[in-house]
């Protein structure tokens, strides 16, 4: 049997080869890291069959568990203080996670760990994660946000052992993080919305696709895992502008560990911390590992290569990373930059040095960066060792993002940095007058009001911009243009508003100066087809949080418009089929749209139509099999107009009464809100009005989205027979936790082309294997495919993809369209 020492100096002496195991006990990495930035890791890991939270200096040493075992009990969403001396984490029952919804039955007490005594205390008696495995913000060193049993989001002070309310308003099944500017919040899937501290009160942001979102301490950075396995994604809060930090599969990170999640940066932004595994999915079985890797902290792009941190084979996860605070500062500006650094006494024993430049001695010293780069400072007296970073950038000029037009007579010019103005000049070409001129509180957006509302093209003459560095540079004149959104061509009166899924869905807020994004979420087997439009069939899409909304704002005016383009699979539908309803079940509704063969059919509930609005039933007019068509439907008492693709195709007088009968009803597209009244077909360019549009707002908004429309690039489909040669493993819902959709890559022999022109021979295909967390049903040995090449359905990047198939790059991947 070897000895313990005998056996390290073996692993020690295998580091050395291509493949051998990294020494746990000495590692080169981790010494050069330890030379400049002392701290530490904390994460969850499972290595005894319950999650246990563990720790590692970043010089390699005190490897050990810091949480105590805890009969059936797992520990969960550690976090660390800002400064180094405390650790918060959740207690869960042995049946439950944090991937899990809250239930009144679970209690999940708060602890805290005292870094330096290892003393443990309950802090909150019952609180709660967000969607999967974070649960706390550290604000200072003393504060944190977190998420209480009852799903509201409360502030903790560690010195008063006292909490207060941060949010009205609350998640259903799990709750909202508030970051520490108190600027945005998010609730577990990547929503990064604004946060209001007056009226404690959240604007759902659009939701990006992936999982694990979290804040930058300083505010100004929201990431996230924007899809299985990868990239990390960065957004700036203040712009909007995405971004990848770490691609999947990235060149950068070692080649047999390139799966990556649990993205968590230092408070100081200067690291990175995630897991990786081998290309293994399943975050509660996989052998995850934790890195770290240099970050700039304000860009947050990577520098240098990731460091291994972990090596056993249970899964180890979300990471929580301290990095000591550096005693004379992290300073970043543009060329040229002056830093004054001062000694933390008024000795003059103090001995200076900038990187490889000459040492200089006293209480303090003054330089002067003219070149970008990054330049470690250290001031030195006997043993007392002192260090600060300088990152200087290239001098440059700022930059115009994107401007845009809002709430049709109000221009957001977004820059790439904070600016001021000196000398400011603006025009409109068309001579439309600005009244007010206005920069935002975090300087990266210039709000210009107008005298009057721009509907047409525009431009924008700026001038008399500068940037916030030591020594400004000037934007050069701007000649900006401005766009009016095509569609649709008049905001007011608009509740709803959903027009693909890549755009922000942007509509007003009743009563405030402020916009917020309608969202959707599929049921069944919907999903968004590769126009970003929802395809309905066997399923729906349901509004979030708009019901309300919708229903006070109709009856406040006693007038609806409804707008869609609709593209119908076929004609056969009976029942009606429902593609937008506003209901409850097959006899309460306040309105209906259907189809019943080829007819559109409409129900509006009135004083004289009955609850159900079945009386009567007015069809409206025929649509074509396959063919998008723009309809708009517009309702005042008595009145009902339809128009098809901008012409007036019915009026009538068949239904009457106002809408002060509408009930509570939830908004759902392709279905009823209790099933049965599947519609099969694809949906897009929503918007409802508490108004009835004009003939001509028709006309334009039909136009305008018909040109939508042509722009899009067309996309080849085939139709096939084919055999099926060997399939890939179907993955289970638990396996691909936290999403509920997957696709599962098959390989076929193609037997017959039935039309689309020439196809290999051999081919692989990606399938729909689980949609809204059910599994599908596997197809025939001999089947008909509908297919488009893989690459050109971008909405699929993301998507846990389930490919057990031995490697072959040579084979062309399609897409089945569901038939």
């Amino acid at each position: 049997m070897l000895s313990l020492r005998t056996g390290i100096i073996l692993s020690c002496l295998m580091a050395s080869f291509p493949g051998g195991i990294p020494c746990e006990t000495t590692h080169p990495d981790w010494r050069e890291i330890a030379q400049n930035d002392a701290g530490f890791l904390v994460w969850e890991s499972n290595r005894t069959g319950r999650y246990r939270l563990w720790m590692r200096n970043l010089d390699g040493s005190g490897l050990r568990q810091i949480s105590p075992e805890e009969k059936d009990r797992d520990h969960f969403c550690p976090h660390i203080s800002p400064d180094g001396k405390y650790v918060v984490y959740l207690s869960y029952p042995a049946h439950r996670n944090a991937y899990k919804s809250h239930t009144a039955e679970d209690t999940t007490p708060m602890h805290l760990i005292d870094l330096q005594t290892g003393q443990r205390d309950i802090m909150i008696e019952n609180a709660r994660s967000y969607y999967e495995n974070r649960a706390v913000v550290w604000i200072d060193d003393r504060t944190f946000t977190y998420i209480a049993g009852d799903g509201s989001t409360r502030q903790f002070n560690l010195d008063t052992r006292t909490s207060h309310l941060l949010t009205d308003d609350k998640h259903g099944e799990f709750g909202w993080l508030v970051n520490p500017s108190k600027t945005h919040a998010t609730w577990g899937r990547p929503t990064f919305s604004a946060y209001d501290a007056d009226t404690r009160s959240i604007t759902p942001g659009k939701q990006h696709k992936g999982c694990q979102p979290y804040f930058s301490h300083d505010g100004q950075w929201g990431y996230w895992m924007g899809g299985a396995g990868g990239p990390i994604r960065r957004m700036h809060l203040s712009t909007g502008k995405i971004g990848d930090i770490l691609l999947k599969n990235d060149s950068r990170l070692p080649a047999e560990r390139r799966y990556l999640y649990f993205p968590m940066l230092s408070f100081d932004q200067r690291y990175l911390a995630y897991g990786a595994s081998p290309n293994a999915h399943d975050h509660h079985k996989a052998d995850y590992d934790i890195y770290i890797i240099r970050t700039d902290p304000q860009t947050l792009d990577i520098i240098g290569k990731p460091v291994r941190y972990t090596f056993h084979p249970g899964t180890d996860r979300y990471p929580a990373l301290f990095i000591r605070p550096l005693e004379l500062g992290r300073h970043t500006g543009e060329a040229p930059f002056t830093v004054n650094f001062r000694a933390p006494d008024n000795s003059r024993a103090w001995r200076w040095r900038i990187d490889a430049t000459r040492e200089v001695q006293g209480n303090h010293v003054t330089r002067t960066f003219d070149k970008p780069g990054r330049y470690n400072v250290y001031a030195q007296k006997g043993e007392q060792r002192l260090s600060g970073q300088v990152h200087v950038y290239p001098a440059q000029p700022p930059t115009v993002l994107n401007a845009i037009l809002r709430n049709d007579s109000e221009i957001v010019v977004v820059f790439d940095e904070p600016v001021r103005i000196h000398k400011l000049k603006t025009r409109l070409r068309s001579g439309t007058g600005i009244a007010t001129r206005e920069i935002s509180d975090d300087g990266y957006r210039l709000v210009l009001r107008l005298d009057a509302s721009l509907k047409k093209r525009d431009r924008l003459l700026l001038a008399g911009i500068i940037d916030r560095a030591q020594k400004p540079n000037a934007m050069p004149p701007q000649d900006i243009p401005i766009h009016p959104p095509t569609w649709p061509v008049n905001h007011d009166g608009l509740v709803f508003l959903w027009q693909t899924g890549q755009h922000p869905n942007l509509a007003p807020m009743p009563g405030k100066n402020d916009w917020r994004t309608c969202a959707v979420h599929p049921r069944g087997q919907a999903y968004i087809n590769r126009d970003y439009a929802m395809y309905l069939s066997r399923g729906a899409f349901l509004a979030e949080d708009r019901d309300a909304t919708l229903l006070n704002a109709c009856k406040q005016t006693n007038q609806l418009t409804l707008e869609a383009v609709i593209t119908p699979d076929h004609l056969q539908q009976k029942g009606p089929a429902r593609i937008i309803s506003f209901s409850s079940g097959h006899g309460h509704r306040n309105f209906t749209l259907g189809q019943e063969g080829r007819e559109l059919v409409f129900r509006l509930r009135t004083p004289h139509t009955g609850e159900n609005a079945v009386n009567p039933q007015v069809a409206l007019c025929e649509l074509i099999e396959k063919q998008p068509v723009h309809i708009m439907i517009t309702y005042q008492p008595g009145r009902l107009i339809c128009y098809r693709n901008g012409e007036k195709v019915l009026e009538t007088d068949r239904i009457q009464g106002d809408l002060s009968t509408w009930t509570p009803q939830h908004l759902v597209f392709g279905d009823e809100w209790n099933g049965n009244r599947d519609w099969a077909g694809a949906l897009e360019g929503v918007a409802i009005y508490n108004r009835a549009l004009s003939p001509e707002e028709a006309r334009l908004n039909a136009q305008n989205y018909r040109e939508i429309l042509l722009a899009r690039p067309p996309v080849h489909r085939w139709i096939v027979q084919a055999h099926l040669l060997t399939r890939s493993e179907t993955p289970t819902l638990e396996a691909i936790s936290p999403y509920r959709e997957a696709l599962r890559i098959d390989e076929y022999q193609v037997q017959r082309v039935e039309t689309g022109g020439d196809m290999p021979k051999r081919i692989r295909v990606a399938h729909w294997a689980i949609l809204d967390g059910a599994s599908l049903p596997l197809s025939g040995k001999t089947v008909p495919l509908t297919l488009e090449s893989f690459i050109e359905n971008p909405q699929l990047e993301g998507v846990f993809m389930s490919d057990t198939l031995e490697p072959d790059f040579d084979t062309p991947l399609f897409f089945a369209v569901p038939r």
